[in-house]
This record gives C-alpha cells, structure tokens and sequence, in this order.
C-alpha cells in the first residue's frame, strides 16, 4: 500500500492518464510510428536527465549539463575531423571524459568554496557555452560537416519497420543506450554505497557527513555524472 500512496506511482498515473486522453483524442498517438518518434526526439535528453536526477537527489540543481554536452560534442567532432578518425567507440570515450572533467570542475567549486551550485552552474555553463560559440562562431552546427559514422550511428535502427503507407520508420539504437544507463544509474543508486550517500546527502548533508560518508566525493561523482 505505500507503494501505491508514493509520489512516483502518483506522478506516473497522471502521465498515464494524459497518454490515454490524448489516445483518445488523436488515435494516431498510439501508432509504433508516433511512439517510435517520440523515442528518438527525447532520448538525448532523457540521457542527460539521468545525470541532473543524481545531482536533484543530492539536493544541488545543475544547469551547465547542456553547454557541456555542445561542448563535448563539438571539441569531440572537431578533433575526428582533423585527425581523420571514423569510428564511434573512441569519441563516445573522449566526449564523455571531456564532459566528467567538466563536471568534476563544477564538483570542485561547490565542495571547496561551498558555493551554492546553482550560481556555480549557471556561470560555468555561461563560460562554456561562450567560448563554444567564439570557437564556431554560431549556434548552429552543420550537420554534413560530422563525421560519416557518428551521422550513420545515430540513423541506425534495431527494430525497422514499414508504415501502410510505405513509410520506413523505426527504434533508433540510441534507445538502448538510455535503456543501459538507466539500469546502470538505478543499480548505482539501489545497490551501492556511493548511491546511499547521495540520498543521505540530499537529505541532510550535515547527517551524511556525521555518520561517515564522504560528502566530498558524493559532491564529485553526482557533477561528474552530470557532466559526462
């Protein structure tokens, strides 16, 4: 019965029940086509939600998580380009190096000068995404101009299907990936640790800090997790 009184089974009926409205309303919301696009339109973001849900549980806020992502992306891009590189594995590392060292400096400046961390993110992301935009000299980066494996990756489908009307659509593979980290970021949180001190920080870090977790290093790995 507590299960059924928690603030997710609340929030997850009311989704639920929106879903069923707008079924009801437009048929074609229920469609593998529609369901198919939506996947592929939000997974980014539901990636980099995983990461900001670690840093919410902690009770600190991060709004850098997009300026590192662009940051990432491109730095990464630009170097594939120079150095001729078209695999996908490698950048996929590289990215998300680029990204933790951002987070951990954001970790840094919070824990050592307990500064609050959305003053500390919102200038961090500023800087980042600044000097991102000085480097490419807009917002707007031309797709063409990306390596020919990461544009194939990201068009590769595991379920493909045809529509009635002759239509191809399908799963984008980038939805197993979310899929993998969400299981790995629920294990780390369940089963860990790391993961109790984040709860235990979130709700009060003077309590976490007094019955022996490291709040310094929950500090570092929740940004870090942002950030990469």
């Amino acid at each position: 019965m507590k299960f059924f009184r928690s603030t997710e089974f609340i929030i997850a009926c009311v989704l639920l029940a929106a879903m069923i409205i707008i079924g009801l309303i437009n048929p074609a919301f229920w469609s593998l086509d529609n369901i198919f696009g939506l996947l592929r339109s939000n997974v980014v973001i539901g990636i980099m939600a995983l990461g900001v849900l670690l840093v919410m549980i902690s009770g600190g806020i991060d709004v850098s998580f997009t300026a590192f992502a662009i940051a990432a992306m491109y730095l990464t891009v630009r170097a594939m380009v120079y150095l001729g590189y078209d695999g996908v594995f490698i950048p996929f590392v590289a990215a998300t190096l680029i990204g933790l060292l951002l987070g951990a400096f954001n970790g840094f400046i919070i824990h050592r000068f307990k500064m609050i961390p959305l003053i500390v993110t919102l200038g961090t992301g500023s800087i980042v995404r600044g000097l991102v935009l000085g480097l490419v000299g807009t917002s707007i980066v031309n797709i063409n101009k990306m390596p020919k494996e990461l544009i194939e990756f990201g068009k590769t489908d595991v379920i493909s299907l045809t529509s009635a009307s002759g239509t191809a659509f399908g799963l984008t593979a980038m939805f197993l990936v979310y899929l993998t980290l969400a299981l790995l970021i629920h294990l780390i949180l369940s089963h860990t640790m790391i993961g109790r001190s984040v709860y235990a920080y979130g709700g009060s870090p003077e309590a976490a800090k007094r019955v022996g977790f490291n709040t310094r290093r929950t500090i570092f790995f929740v940004y870090c997790v942002a950030g990469a």
